[in-house]
């Protein structure tokens, strides 16, 4: 008996999350740039017709996983920004949703550490120090400003310094967190790891 449109739709489904949850995997543990198609198709058991019937290229698994990083936090700092404004409580706001998306399960801790691994990769490519979000961005600058001149002995490379400094630590976690979750359960103080960057 042939399969109901219902149950083409579900295998469709399946077929789709197993390569983007691969890709995720893949990018976390390897790096984004160091994953083949070749690597997708083998771990996820699918053949390249089927990888190139979603996809058009490794690109294309990438903004998917950026829409689904943008939906599970990156709106979240989007929608704080009304809020917290240009304050220093804003990033504690931002410090919170990371840590929170890191610890509410393993699949999240992932998307956490491709989204932080990407952020500091193109630190290390180009210099600047950029979020995908312009509206993050854009209030994280702001922020600099009023927190210089609440510390006008940090500089402007300093602050960069402190940032940097505080994504490539919280990524640590996120990748112990993969690496050894039951040593990271309750263990977490998203206070303690703002104030040894932002005190």
């Amino acid at each position: 008996m042939p399969r109901s449109f219902l149950e083409n739709q579900r295998i469709k489904e399946m077929r789709f999350e197993k390569i983007v949850e691969t890709a995720l995997f893949l990018f976390s543990y390897n790096g984004y740039d160091n994953v083949t198609i070749d690597m997708i198709t083998e771990k996820a058991e699918v053949s390249h017709g089927l990888f190139y019937h979603y996809f058009s290229s490794k690109i294309d698994v990438l903004e998917e996983l950026n829409k689904r990083c943008y939906k599970l936090f990156v709106k979240k700092f989007e929608d704080a920004i009304p809020e917290y404004g240009a304050t220093i409580d804003y990033l504690k706001e931002l410090n919170k949703v990371f840590i929170q998306t890191m610890q509410s399960s393993p699949i999240n801790n992932f998307y956490v550490n491709l989204f932080l691994s990407l952020i500091l990769k193109e630190i290390n490519d180009t210099g600047e120090l950029k979020y995908k979000s312009k509206k993050v961005y854009s209030n994280i600058r702001k922020i600099e400003d009023v927190y210089r001149l609440e510390h006008p002995e940090i500089t402007k490379k300093e602050f960069k310094n402190k940032a940097i400094n505080y994504l490539l630590y919280l990524h640590g976690i996120s990748s112990n967190i993969i690496k050894f979750p039951n040593l990271y359960i309750n263990r977490i103080d998203e206070n303690e790891i703002f104030n040894k960057f932002f005190n």
